[in-house]
């Protein structure tokens, strides 16, 4: 068993789409609410920091200008300019909810968690025999289902520690650490950063 990664097959067991705490009701009902008073912000509930985020931000910037060219400047703001910010701050606002959905479907989805656990199976047995390139094209498939499920990020961590990629491992160790992982887990990503290499 390779240094700092411990538990069976290398390992701990993750949590169901291990990315989120799924209080589920409580969550489902937050994002919604939060997505619809600001654009995106459901979505960095749901783990999509970055994609939220822009969404915020454009939405931000587009309803800000409509409003301005009606009510505050409206002569120093082309009237084309505020009726076409006014028509992509709803469409963002409308894009956004349809991202909610989609990414709430996809977390809450079953049969993706199975799918994911197969997966993962499939890498940890490959990582076993030594069948390092054939785990990572497992991993790739697991990332593109679910890239923030706690479980396919630490297998891509022992992964690229294996590989002798330390970058890549400390940073996906890293990135294990803000997913709320459990204990057993957090202490695992720790000690598996403790015996990367020193930067040189």
């Amino acid at each position: 068993m390779d240094p700092g990664v411990t538990g069976e097959r290398g390992v701990a067991p993750s949590r169901p789409m291990g990315a989120i705490a799924m209080s589920t009701s409580r969550t489902k009902w937050s994002a919604i609410l939060l997505n619809v008073l600001v654009p995106g912000s459901g979505l960095v509930i749901l783990r999509r920091e970055w994609l939220g985020l822009c969404l915020a931000l454009l939405y931000g910037l587009l309803a800000q200008t409509a409003l301005w060219g009606v009510w505050l400047i409206p002569i120093s703001i082309p009237r084309l300019v505020v009726v076409g910010s006014a028509i992509s701050a709803a469409a963002v606002w409308a894009g956004a909810q349809w991202l909610l959905i989609q990414r709430w479907r996809l977390v809450a989805a079953p049969e993706v968690e199975l799918e994911l656990e197969r997966l993962l199976a499939q890498a940890d047995a490959a990582m076993e025999t030594g069948e390092l390139e054939s785990a990572r094209r497992i991993l790739l498939v697991a990332r593109s289902l679910n890239d923030e499920h706690i479980g396919v990020n630490m297998r891509w961590g022992r992964l690229m520690q294996l590989m002798g990629r330390f970058h890549h491992a400390r940073s996906t160790w890293r990135r294990v650490l803000r997913l709320r992982p459990s204990d057993q887990q957090d202490r695992q990503a720790r000690e598996a950063l403790a015996a990367i290499p020193p930067k040189t």
